[in-house]
């Protein structure tokens, strides 16, 4: 790399119109983050749906068949969700085990630190790769989604994959880029948001890993937004709301 000082023909003042603009540029970066952080903070005119909604959720998706997981109620509180299901879902045919778990939230910004790239180094599991992709979904559709790999143990010898996605306005959404864009915009911010995250039992190869996510996330997908889409219509209807898809 070539420093400033190695230019000494360069002229002061193009140095210093360099240094300014970095500078701005990194001030205006600086408060355009604090502008997106406080719309996401502050509750916005997202939704509220019923408390106990998500537990309506089907037990049954093809083949895969669902039991309710209790959650700590420590653990409950810091999820900082409006609703909230967590289930295990296991195949009948091969067996294969998934934990879902969809939270709902008012406050988008709750919903951030949550996510599978902060919250599974914190319960000490190691990221081992994170890449988006585009599932194919039965009716032409795509499922925008990031799937994680993690690996825990002194040799890594356990390992899961964990399949995630948002569902922002009825839309698909990998990450968070949608949220911050939304925000960036201003106004009341999302009418909803939610998070939905499901990982594969650990002990299983990488591959069989994530082949079990992608497969339950696409016999899911479909109920999980159906739902959503019919509580918030719903909810706002109650409260003299414009119903718009």
């Amino acid at each position: 790399m070539t420093d400033v000082s190695d230019r000494p023909n360069e002229p002061p003042r193009r140095r210093w119109l360099g240094f300014g603009t970095g500078l701005l540029l990194l001030i205006a970066s600086g408060v355009a983050y604090r502008v997106v952080a406080e719309q996401l903070n502050r509750a916005t005119d997202s939704v509220p749906i019923p408390f106990g909604t998500l537990r309506t959720l089907d037990l049954q998706f093809g083949t895969w068949r669902g039991e309710e997981q209790r959650l700590d109620e420590t653990l409950i509180a810091k999820t900082d969700t409006d609703d909230h299901v967590s289930r295990r879902y296991v195949e009948a045919v091969n067996h294969r085990s998934v934990s879902l778990f969809v939270a709902y939230g008012v406050r988008a910004r709750d919903l951030l630190p949550h996510r599978p790239s902060v919250c599974y180094p914190g319960a000490g599991w190691t990221r081992e790769s994170a890449r988006e992709t585009r599932l194919s979904c039965g009716d032409g559709s795509e499922l925008p989604c990031t799937v994680f790999h993690f690996r825990r143990g002194a040799l890594g010898e356990e390992r899961i994959v964990v399949l995630h996605y948002y569902i922002i306005n009825g839309a698909f959404a990998p990450d968070e880029d949608l949220l911050r864009s939304i925000a960036a915009r201003g106004g009341s911010g999302p009418r909803y948001v939610a998070q939905i995250q499901m990982a594969s039992a650990a002990g299983l190869d990488a591959a069989a890993a994530e082949a079990a996510v992608v497969d339950f996330a696409l016999a899911s997908v479909g109920p999980i937004h159906d739902l959503l889409s019919k509580a918030v219509l719903e909810a706002e209807s109650a409260a003299g709301g414009i119903e718009t898809p």
